[in-house]
């Protein structure tokens, strides 16, 4: 019903109030309207795609049974050589999980042997003093050079081939190597350190660093103790 507007002034500014809430209204409406509109082909996309997707006449494949196929061989992992176990353990039980009565007197015993791998290796942080001398024949200052020491890095030869290792044989970019280091082997390093020890490693191997990368590639290299 059409409102008309009133000669009194008071009523005249209620009618005034009355058209701007009427007006509110009406573009409320048109917003919640817009949005129904909106909300409806999000969800007829949704099941177009969903059809694109899950096509529903797909044919349901019979999953494969569990375990050996008929006629094939077993073949089970070779357990570890003797000399290779460093610790023995024995695992006991002092009460019968189903009763707790006290349990004495073992029937048997059998043997499991277990592989496993050290999650986070500990990082060793070692000291230097470096002796220099100088030579009363030639009259030149000469230092005690150490193996495990690569040019002026702070790094040790270890953490060197484990970068090489990373780069070359698993191909990992630089990002990469930082999180192994840091997750694996609790280590941080920059990739702008990372970046520069491949630098330092290629200008201390020389012409040795191209033949070295092919044995990392290859899989032939050799244990990092004997990298220096």
């Amino acid at each position: 019903m059409k409102i008309r507007k009133p000669k009194d002034k008071t009523a005249t500014l209620y009618w005034f109030k009355i058209k701007e809430l009427e007006k509110e209204v009406r573009k409320e409406k048109k917003e919640r309207e817009k949005a129904e509109n909106e909300l409806e082909n999000l969800k007829w996309t949704k099941q177009t795609y969903a059809k694109m997707i899950f096509k529903s006449n797909t044919k349901q494949v019979k999953s494969p049974k569990r375990g050996q196929k008929k006629g094939h061989i077993g073949v089970s992992r070779k357990k570890p050589d003797e000399e290779l176990i460093e610790n023995e353990i024995d695992v006991v039980l002092k009460k019968c999980p189903h009763c707790e009565t006290s349990l004495s007197g073992c029937k048997r015993r059998y043997e499991r042997v277990i592989e496993d791998i050290m999650v986070q290796p500990r990082r060793v942080i070692k000291k230097y003093w470096i002796h220099q001398y100088k030579c009363h024949h030639c009259g030149e200052n000469i230092s005690a050079k150490s193996a495990d020491i690569i040019g002026q890095s702070p790094f040790g030869k270890k953490i060197f081939s484990t970068v090489l290792f990373y780069k070359y044989r698993m191909k990992s970019p630089i990002s990469k190597i930082e999180e192994a280091l840091r997750e694996i082997h609790g280590l941080t390093i920059s990739q702008g350190g990372i970046q520069n020890l491949l630098y330092q490693a290629a200008t201390q191997f020389g012409e040795k660093y191209e033949e070295l990368k092919s044995l990392i590639q290859a899989g032939k290299i050799v244990h990092a103790d004997e990298t220096g």
